[in-house]
């Protein structure tokens, strides 16, 4: 099998993901021409970067079986079995795709103690991240700290975070999760919440342009997580029907639960397996490439809920 690209992404580990759950599944990828995931996943040589930043795959193409019909057929035709009844998967960013919880809880603990007399425990901020900042503050601090404070605390995050953002990383599979989803036909929007220059990163290090359909950020909604505008938001943006949610936080679980969306949880963010279950999540999963080792599994449980 070809190793990872120069910066780590292995394009054959996502379809051959793909392909242990859906063997029979096709793929249009190759000159119009359609073939099975397990053909796919042979095929892939290496993926190489061109000079404008673009992917440029290059495909080993083995000899034709004798039982295979003239190229000059064209198509292969036929049914096409469905994976699941969705047509999009909506996934978080911070703390499913990108290790970032603890830089924010962290950013949020020092901005407290910059700006009030009293310790707020990290723990406590820690189990609120995934709610949006405008919520975040009374619920760790009360009310009248952020009646007082609200916005002095928000101004003085946002200067700490800006300090440790390229710190942040992505976890491991973060990206092929993207193209797995994509290549099980499945239309692939990030859903961020965070102000703009803040979702650039994971964005740029997502490569976002080439592996996802749509992103939100914290400008496209008015109210945030668990209020359910974002999703809103972020399936206008695609036209989408029925989705999935893929989320770290019971805050995701929630937001998508109010519009009758099942979630898939991920424990990479920091939330337990149970608190996840209890709050409604179909399935939950260790990180975004244990997600795509049982990708098939995740997509039936979903459509079973």
């Amino acid at each position: 099998m070809p190793g990872p690209g120069p910066d780590g992404f292995n394009l054959s580990t996502a379809f051959a993901a793909v392909g242990r759950a859906v063997p029979d599944q096709e793929l249009l990828v190759w000159r119009d021409r359609r073939l099975p995931y397990a053909e796919v996943d042979a095929r892939v040589d290496v993926v190489e970067r061109s000079p404008s930043g673009k992917a440029d795959y290059r495909w080993a193409r083995p000899p034709r079986p004798p039982w295979a019909p003239p190229e000059h057929e064209g198509r292969v035709t036929g049914h096409r079995r469905r994976m699941a009844s969705f047509d999009t998967v909506v996934l978080d960013i911070d703390g499913t795709l990108l290790d970032s919880n603890y830089h924010h809880a962290l950013a949020w603990s020092r901005a407290f103690d910059k700006v009030l007399d009293r310790h707020v425990p990290a723990a406590v901020i820690h189990r609120h991240i995934g709610m949006g900042g405008d919520r975040l503050v009374a619920a760790v601090a009360g009310d009248d700290v952020e009646d007082q404070h609200g916005d002095e605390v928000r101004e003085r995050w946002e200067k700490e975070y800006d300090e440790v953002i390229d710190q942040t990383r992505l976890f491991e599979s973060a990206r092929e999760l993207l193209v797995a989803i994509g290549a099980a036909g499945l239309k692939v929007v990030l859903a961020s919440s965070s102000i703009p220059k803040h979702a650039e990163r994971p964005l740029e290090l997502l490569r976002a342009g080439e592996h996802s359909d749509a992103w939100t950020t914290s400008e496209d909604a008015e109210e945030s997580k668990p209020d359910p505008e974002l999703l809103d938001a972020a399936l206008e943006k695609v036209a989408g029907g029925r989705a999935l949610m893929v989320g770290d936080a019971v805050w995701d679980v929630e937001a998508a639960d109010a519009q009758r969306i099942p979630t898939i949880g991920l424990l990479c963010g920091g939330t337990g397996r149970q608190e996840l279950l209890d709050a409604g999540a179909v399935a939950v999963y260790d990180d975004p490439a244990d997600l795509i080792a049982h990708l098939g599994e995740a997509l039936e449980a979903a459509n079973r809920s």
